[in-house]
């Protein structure tokens, strides 16, 4: 039997929590417990260190003390799973499972400028672009993101949690630790962008599951598929003979 496990779903720091919370409420009605840490930063740098304890407060708030943990991290999210590892172990917690949910791998030391720009040069150069004019990014619209959020107002929501970061935030270097992964990892990929994580997953025999869409906020425009996903995703790392 597979042990019960609590998920730690993370958004990317340029979004908010509501990217999460349709997947939280499918959980909670299924009784499976769940947190979204809301990752809030002071503007200034180390912005990793900020968001890595805004996850351990949440989980110390909302998780019962010794359920397994199952970060699930999506998009710049991804990141943070090389320096979580040490993080949670120091606190006493114990994770079962790393899941990328269309994000991009830990940087290895890299800065997230650098990662984009090996994984999604366009959308580096844009960014680049975005910095050097003094836009903020993402600068997304009602139009960009009504094709793929069509709820209003999950729309509206995500429109209203947009964190275009300082370039600070860009550039700085996030370490990763030299044992991760330090759990089993898995991925869950909802877009074309991430070829990098798929590359990885097939590399290292990580169990891989490509959802169709084209998505990037799937789990705002099908919460319920995601979740099946999700669960189905996290069995098959957990317990691979199940």
């Amino acid at each position: 039997m597979v042990e019960r496990h609590a998920y730690v779903l993370m958004h990317s720091p340029i979004t908010g929590p509501g990217t999460w919370e349709p997947v939280a409420a499918e959980l909670d009605q299924r009784d499976i417990p769940a947190t979204v840490p809301d990752l809030i930063d002071d503007g200034s740098p180390p912005f990793w260190r900020q968001h890595a304890r805004c996850v351990v407060r949440s989980i110390a708030e909302d998780i019962e003390p010794g359920m397994p943990l199952v970060l699930v991290a999506h998009s710049g999210a991804g990141q943070l799973l090389g320096v979580l590892g040490p993080v949670l172990r120091d606190a006493g917690y114990r994770v079962g499972a790393e899941i990328l949910a269309d994000a991009g791998l830990p940087p290895g030391g890299r800065s997230r400028l650098e990662q984009l720009g090996d994984d999604v040069p366009g959308v580096a150069d844009e960014l680049k672009d975005a910095l050097d004019g003094g836009v903020p990014f993402p600068a997304w619209d009602d139009e960009t993101l009504r094709p793929l959020v069509p709820d209003d107002e999950r729309r509206q929501r995500l429109h209203d949690e947009l964190r275009p970061q300082p370039a600070g935030y860009w550039v700085e270097q996030i370490p990763t630790a030299v044992d991760w992964p330090d759990a089993p990892v898995g991925a869950l990929i909802f877009s074309d962008d991430y070829a990098g994580t798929v590359d990885a997953a097939a590399q290292h025999g990580w169990p891989l599951r490509r959802l169709e869409g084209d998505n990037h906020f799937l789990a705002l425009a099908d919460a319920r598929h995601v979740t099946d996903e999700l669960l189905a995703l996290t069995a098959e790392i957990v317990d691979p003979a199940s």
